[in-house]
């Protein structure tokens, strides 16, 4: 296998001069956005006094800004950086391009300084519920995409498409999906791969073995769990002489079907069932006497101090539950499943402010905070709750309800 590159599209990092002579023919109308976008959005980040006001994406490395009225995103990487991933973009559309992969797109760009200027991709939510939910409700329009994103990384090394750290982890074992960096998405109702994060993509330069083909079915399962059949169709169709055993991906295929069950359908059939009542205040009164006193009578040896701040914890944490839930109710997701929508709505992640204190016997808050959420699952009142910590190392509540 030859690495692909194309020489003419890729600009030198160390100047922006270049950029001049390459506004002409094939090169434009595939790579860069067009130059009235261009104007507007450098004119735009000319007279932004404050980018920080934007709406801005909550994962990535680098900052990137959603612009009101502008059919593209800012990615502040960096003069040098911004330059190295525009090259990237254009490497790799040139590779999909040659291979004839129509189901993955990359977005139209052009470096700007400290900026790269991306065109914005119809993306509705880069949220791994939204993303998984899109996914499942669409799984044979995704087909194609799937074959084309398997075989592409047969053909390049593509880093942060999998992550050890994530709010859904189940198994230190098996990392899961960063949609945030290769999502989902639906155009003219054709199912879609965008490759929106390039920048540490590497064109691959030699030919791989099958211990490292074995790999890339492992992270392609572990990306597209309902596609088994058309991923080893891929690699098989990809590498035609290699003999490839892909019996040693059972393990890993069951365990992510598990954890799309959790993310997704599990949650679909609570909301769908007709025990599972829905009505906000979500715990009555009583209830929530009942959730105190079956606490309270595990910790017996605690004094009296210890026992009023339990009780305002376990007040104030099903209180902001029921306020999250209020606010999430009223949100536009804009989805055209209906499901998918009405998951999204009843999914919290929410911090706990009070979990800086403490109390004078050896019980944790977060113990806790842990015996409120199964209190509630056990009474049907949620259906899935973890705690995990964000980027900002804030203990964070996910619940399903």
């Amino acid at each position: 296998m030859e690495p692909v590159t194309n020489s003419s599209c890729l600009l030198d990092p160390s100047s922006q001069g270049e950029m001049a002579s390459l506004w002409e023919g094939r090169l434009v109308s595939n790579h860069f956005i067009s130059s009235d976008t261009y104007l507007l959005s450098m004119f735009f980040l000319e007279n932004c006094f404050d980018l920080e006001q934007l709406p801005r994406a909550s994962s990535g490395s680098a900052p990137v800004y959603f612009p009101p009225n502008l059919p593209v995103v800012f990615k502040k990487t960096g003069e040098i950086k911004s330059l190295t991933r525009f090259n990237t973009m254009c490497e790799v559309r040139e590779l999909c391009e040659k291979r004839n992969y129509e189901n993955l797109k990359i977005p139209k760009a052009r470096p700007y300084g400290d900026f790269i200027i991306e065109e914005r991709l119809p993306i509705v939510e880069l949220k791994q519920k939204s993303q998984v939910g899109l996914y499942c409700e669409n799984r044979e329009k995704f087909s194609l995409a799937v074959k084309e994103f398997t075989q592409l990384l047969c053909q390049v090394e593509y880093p942060d498409i999998l992550t050890s750290t994530h709010p859904y982890q189940q198994s230190l074992d098996m990392p899961l999906a960063r949609y945030d960096n290769i999502p989902f998405f639906l155009e003219n109702e054709k199912g879609m791969i965008g490759l929106i994060d390039l920048e540490d993509v590497k064109i691959r330069g030699k030919t791989l073995c099958r211990e490292e083909v074995l790999e890339i079915a492992k992270q392609a399962v572990l990306l597209f769990p309902y596609h088994l059949n058309e991923i080893l169709s891929a690699l098989r169709a990809f590498f035609p002489h290699m003999e490839l055993d892909f019996s040693i991906l059972k393990e890993e295929h069951l365990n992510i079907l598990k954890n799309f069950n959790t993310i997704y359908f599990d949650h679909l059939s609570f909301i769908l069932n007709e025990k599972a009542k829905f009505e906000i205040p979500l715990v009555s009164e009583a209830r929530k006497n009942e959730i105190k006193n079956s606490i309270l009578l595990d910790l017996k040896e605690i004094d009296l101090m210890d026992r009023v701040i339990i009780v305002s914890l376990i007040e104030e944490l099903i209180n902001q539950i029921e306020i999250d839930l209020k606010k999430s109710l009223e949100k536009d997701f804009h989805f055209s499943s209906s499901n998918i929508n009405l998951t999204n709505s009843r999914t919290l992640s929410l911090p706990f402010k009070k979990i800086g204190l403490t109390l004078a016997s050896s019980v944790e808050i977060e113990s806790i905070i842990k015996s409120v959420l199964k209190e509630l699952k056990n009474g049907n009142d949620i259906c899935y709750e973890n705690l995990y910590y964000n980027h900002a190392g804030e203990l964070m509540i996910r619940i399903h309800l």
